[in-house]
């Protein structure tokens, strides 16, 4: 009697004690025929359980499903497994020019589909990226740049640009990241990540950067430039700024992050401008802020004392002290 979906399914699922006979029987499942759910729950016991042997029927499934990619693949959510399959089998298959290939042809992939007539397939790039920087850093890199200032960039997840952060930062490569916070226009969260992975930066090019910042009053990038801040501590303006920023951000969910960030830095000055600003702050949302940093930053005698300034100028309430 032939299979149905259902008993594909059971029989799946009843592999689960034996991995690789669940791995080798979900391979097997591999083929559109079979329906999208029957394809979809194989593709999650293969990114589970990796195997080299499923890498070709895995591109041949692809291809499926890219050559009528709207009509078969609507928002290219299974291509976006399959990639993520492939890339979690090149770590114990090793490296293919047909894993490449599948990985350029999703970087390359757009898509507006009915009846929005939106871009959709933000989501097969960004794991098309990571699957390339897996393979091969030199042409990863370049659609890295590209992605970054890609005007087709999800409004919702930041992708693939966030992706292309990552993978540009962790080469090394920092003039994109920083050609893209020095423009006029961005995204909040996509400069919040380049501006976290320019802790390298060389100490020349930072204060033009924070001058083309100067003005800044996104959220997003606030933080961002926090992280910047603190990696380059060292530098004097990179100081100024972060009192500058006690004394000016209204926020609070920045300025939380801000105190707190200061409080656990490890910095003896960072640590009691922080908690200096007890005496100063006057807007509510930085006395609320910080006091809900002073909150987690534990009980010695300085907090504690941080904490009965800002209750004095109706704040947080003070701290008990814990009996030794």
């Amino acid at each position: 009697m032939a299979e149905t979906k259902e008993t594909r399914l059971q029989k799946l699922r009843e592999f689960a004690a034996d991995p690789a006979a669940q791995a080798t029987y979900a391979i097997g499942l591999l083929l559109p025929r079979y329906g999208l759910e029957v394809v979809r729950a194989a593709l999650r016991v293969l990114l589970r359980h990796p195997s080299a042997a499923a890498q070709a029927p895995l591109r041949r499934l692809f291809a499926h499903y890219a050559e009528h990619g709207v009509q078969r693949d609507p928002g290219t959510y299974v291509r976006s497994e399959i990639v993520r399959v492939l890339r979690a089998g090149c770590a114990v298959a090793g490296q293919e020019e047909a894993d490449l290939l599948v990985a350029e042809q999703g970087l390359l992939t757009y898509e507006f589909p009915p009846p929005a007539f939106m871009e959709e397939a933000a989501m097969l790039r960004s794991g098309a990226l990571a699957l390339l920087a897996d393979l091969d850093d030199e042409r990863a890199r370049y659609h890295a740049a590209r992605l970054l200032m890609d005007v087709h960039t999800d409004p919702m997840s930041g992708e693939p640009a966030l992706t292309a952060v990552d993978v540009l930062a962790a080469q090394g490569e920092l003039l994109p990241l920083y050609a893209y916070v020095a423009q006029p226009v961005m995204r909040g969260e996509v400069a919040a990540a380049c501006l976290r992975g320019l802790g390298a930066l060389p100490a020349g090019a930072v204060p033009p950067l924070l001058a083309q910042l100067a003005e800044c009053d996104q959220p997003g990038v606030l933080v961002g430039l926090v992280d910047l801040l603190l990696a380059q501590a060292r530098l004097e303006v990179c100081r100024a700024k972060l009192a500058h920023m006690l004394d000016t951000v209204e926020d609070g969910d920045v300025y939380r992050y801000l105190a707190a960030a200061l409080l656990a830095s490890g910095d003896a000055d960072l640590r009691s401008m922080a908690l200096g600003a007890a005496a100063t702050v006057m807007h509510p949302a930085q006395i609320a802020a910080l006091g809900d940093a002073l909150a987690g930053a534990g009980t010695a005698e300085d907090v504690v004392a941080a904490q009965a300034r800002l209750a004095a100028r109706g704040g947080a309430r003070p701290a008990r002290r814990r009996r030794l």
